[in-house]
């Protein structure tokens, strides 16, 4: 393989991502949701523990419309997080 792809595959494995604008399905809880990306990843993070990092663990069965802005925003850092990155990109450059 080439080394620059190689370099940038080990670096996508590092990196999350959290959009300016992102929306889930209406009916989808935070709960669904962080279970739902962990099961994309080989080894995620736990995302129980997200939900205590980010202040969300009383909104685990609250539909992502029903949060507020800063909560929805929590909710997708912890998105971003899940696939145990360690780190993530804001508005992508």
């Amino acid at each position: 393989m080439d080394p620059d792809l190689n370099d940038r595959y080990r670096l996508h494995q590092r990196i999350g991502v959290q959009l300016q604008e992102t929306q889930l399905q209406e009916k989808l809880r935070v709960r669904e949701a962080l279970e739902l990306y962990a099961s994309f990843y080989p080894n995620p993070a736990d995302w129980r523990e997200l939900l205590g990092r980010w202040g969300l663990t009383g909104k685990a069965d609250t539909r992502s419309p029903k949060l507020y802005g800063g909560q929805k925003q929590r909710l997708f850092i912890a998105l971003a997080l899940v696939g145990n990155r360690s780190g993530v990109l804001d508005e992508l450059t």
